[in-house]
C-alpha cells in the first residue's frame, strides 16, 4: 500500500510542485564540417533568434566565407529552422563576440578582426575591435574598427540611454588614452548610433587586466568585469594575485567604485547581470579553497556574487564538483531568479547527472544564490552553453557549442557545431496532489531538518528532488512532537518532502 495515500484527516487538495526545471522545447545544430562556436542570441521583435559567433567552415550551412575565421550570424525561427545566415570577415581571423538589437529593427556585432580587406574597411593595428552595424535582413549598413597599433579583444556591447553605445573589451596598445602598460587594460569604447567614435578610455595598472562583461543600470551606471593581477593604478586592494575585478564608471567614464574579490587562488569574473531587485550578480570561476569563498567543491568551481549598486558584496554562494566547472553568462527573471550557464566536467557534489566528457550546464538560483534545480545537457562529448536569455513566457533560450552526437544531440554536421537549445519550463517534482495537514519544518546549515508538529509515533517520509526523483526515504520517530532528519549527503537545493498523512512541504537545503 501507498504510505503516502493513507491519509485520515483531510484538510484540502494541495498541488505541490517545485521550480520549473527546463526541458528541451527543441533544439538545433548549425554550421558545416568545420569548427562553428555559437556565442550570443538576441530575441527579435518578431520572437525569432539571431545567434552570433564564429565559423571556420565553407560547407553546409555556411556560405559566403571569406578566410581562415569568419563571424557567422545565424537567424533562427521560433520553432527552431534556419532563416538566413550570413559571414563577415576578410581572408584572416574575425571573431564574433555579442550583439544586440537596434531601434530601427536592425542589429549591432561586436566581434575582432585581424583582416584588412574583404568587410573591413581599415585595419588600426594587429587585432582590432569591431562593430557591424546590420539591417534586419542581415545586410551590412556600416562597420567600424577601434583601437590602436596592438591587440584589442571585444566582449560586450551595451545601448545607452541617449542612443550611442558603449563596448567592452581589453587592449595593449599604448596610445590609448589612460593606457599604463606594458600588459592589457580594460578598454571602454563609446560610439554613436553610426559608428562614430565619442570616447574612449583604459583602466587598469602595470600588469594584466582582463574583462570578459559589462552591463548598465538603469541610473546609468557601467559596470564591468574580469580579472586584475595589478596593484597600482586604478586596481585598488588586490594582493597581487589573480583576482576579480568589479569596476564601475559614469556616463563619462570616470571611475565611480571597483571592488576586487580574492582568495588564495585565481578568480576571474566571466559574466554579470543586473536583476529586478536592484542588485548585481557576477559570476566567474575560482580554484581558491579560503577568503572570501565561502565553500570549495573541488578543481574550479562557480562562484556566484550579490552585490548593490554601490560595490559592496551581499552574499555569496559557489556550485560545483571535484571536476572543472565554469560559468560563461549569467542572467536574471522578472521574478529575481537567476540563470547561470556554462559547463561541468565534474560527476558529483552539486552535479546530479552526467552525459559525457564535458557537459553543458543550467543552474537556477533564488535571490538568496540558493539553488533551485540543476541540469546537464549534451552528449558523449564535449558540450557547453556560452549563454542564456529568458524569453517573455519564463523559457530559456541557450547557445553554445557541441561536438556530440548521442545523449540530447540529434545531430551533428561535423566537428564542433554551433548548438541552439529552447528550453520549456514545465511543472515538476512530485506530480500528484497531496493532503493532510501541515508541518512546520526547519533546515540548518549541515542538512539536519527539524519538523514540528507530529504525533509521538514513526512516520514514513520521502524527500524528492525537481525531477520527482526520490533522493532519500525512510521512517522518523517523533517524540514531544518533534523529529529530526538527517541529510548530510544531500546537496543543497529545492525539494519537496512528505511524510505521511500530512501535506507535502517545500525544502530548501541552503549551502553548507
Amino acid at each position: 500500500m501507498d504510505i503516502f495515500r493513507s491519509s485520515s484527516i483531510l484538510v484540502g487538495l494541495v498541488p505541490m510542485f517545485l521550480h520549473a526545471q527546463p526541458a528541451i522545447d527543441w533544439q538545433v545544430n548549425l554550421g558545416g564540417s568545420n569548427m562553428d562556436i555559437g556565442l550570443r542570441s538576441v530575441i527579435t521583435s518578431t520572437g525569432d533568434h539571431l545567434v552570433v559567433g564564429s565559423s571556420r567552415s565553407i560547407d553546409g550551412q555556411v556560405t559566403g566565407q571569406h578566410g581562415q575565421l569568419d563571424i557567422w550570424v545565424a537567424l533562427v525561427s521560433s520553432t527552431g529552422s534556419l532563416v538566413w545566415q550570413r559571414c563577415i570577415g576578410g581572408s584572416a581571423f574575425d571573431e564574433g563576440r555579442d550583439l544586440l538589437s537596434t531601434p530601427d529593427g536592425g542589429y549591432l556585432i561586436l566581434g575582432e578582426t585581424r583582416s584588412n580587406d574583404g568587410d573591413v574597411i581599415a585595419s588600426l593595428g594587429n587585432r582590432d575591435m569591431w562593430v557591424i552595424k546590420l539591417s534586419g535582413a542581415g545586410n551590412i549598413e556600416w562597420e567600424r574598427t577601434f583601437g590602436g597599433s596592438g591587440d584589442e579583444y571585444a566582449f560586450s556591447i551595451q545601448r545607452m540611454s541617449d542612443g550611442s553605445y558603449m563596448a567592452f573589451g581589453a587592449t595593449n596598445s599604448d596610445e590609448i588614452p589612460g593606457y599604463h602598460g606594458p600588459l592589457s587594460d580594460y578598454y571602454l569604447v563609446r560610439i554613436a548610433s553610426n559608428g562614430d567614435l565619442i570616447q574612449q578610455r583604459c583602466y587598469g595598472g602595470t600588469l594584466t587586466e582582463d574583462g570578459n562583461d559589462m552591463t548598465v543600470t538603469p541610473e546609468g551606471l557601467i559596470v564591468m568585469c574580469g580579472s586584475a593581477s595589478s596593484v597600482d593604478g586604478d586596481v585598488v586592494g588586490n594582493s597581487g594575485q589573480h583576482s576579480i575585478w568589479i569596476l564601475a564608471v559614469d556616463d563619462q567614464m570616470n571611475i565611480q567604485w571597483q571592488r576586487i574579490l580574492q582568495s588564495n587562488g585565481a578568480s576571474q569574473a566571466l559574466a554579470l547581470c543586473y536583476g529586478p531587485s536592484d542588485q548585481l550578480h557576477v559570476t566567474g570561476y575560482t580554484n581558491s579553497t579560503a577568503g572570501q569563498i565561502m565553500q570549495t567543491w573541488g578543481d574550479n568551481d562557480i562562484w556566484v556574487i550579490a552585490l548593490d549598486t554601490l560595490g559592496n558584496v551581499i552574499t555569496s554562494a559557489s556550485f560545483g564538483g571535484s571536476g572543472r566547472d565554469a560559468p560563461w553568462d549569467i542572467v536574471a527573471a522578472n521574478n529575481g531568479d537567476l540563470f547561470c550557464v556554462g559547463l561541468t566536467g565534474s560527476i558529483d557534489g552539486q552535479v546530479t547527472q552526467h552525459q559525457g566528457a564535458e557537459d553543458a550546464w543550467v543552474l537556477s538560483l533564488n535571490a538568496s544564490l540558493e539553488l533551485n534545480w540543476q541540469r546537464t545537457f549534451g552528449g558523449s562529448n564535449d558540450d557547453e552553453f556560452r549563454s542564456v536569455v529568458v524569453d517573455e513566457n519564463g523559457g530559456l533560450l541557450a547557445v553554445g557549442r557541441s561536438n556530440s552526437t548521442d545523449g540530447d544531440l540529434t545531430a551533428n554536421l561535423g566537428n564542433i557545431d554551433f548548438w541552439v537549445v529552447k528550453l520549456r519550463s514545465e511543472e515538476v517534482g512530485v506530480p500528484d496532489h497531496i493532503t493532510g495537514t501541515a508541518l512546520t519544518i526547519s533546515t540548518t546549515t549541515d542538512h539536519m531538518v527539524l519538523i514540528t508538529g507530529l504525533k509521538d509515533d514513526q512516520h514514513p517520509y520521502a524527500l524528492y528532488d525537481a525531477q520527482g526523483r526520490t533522493v532519500a526515504q525512510g521512517v522518523v520517530r517523533a517524540t514531544a512532537g518533534q523529529a529530526r532528519i538527517a541529510l548530510p549527503d544531500v546537496v543543497p537545493a529545492l525539494y519537496v518532502l512528505r511524510i505521511a498523512d500530512h501535506a507535502a512541504q517545500v525544502l530548501q537545503l541552503p549551502n553548507r
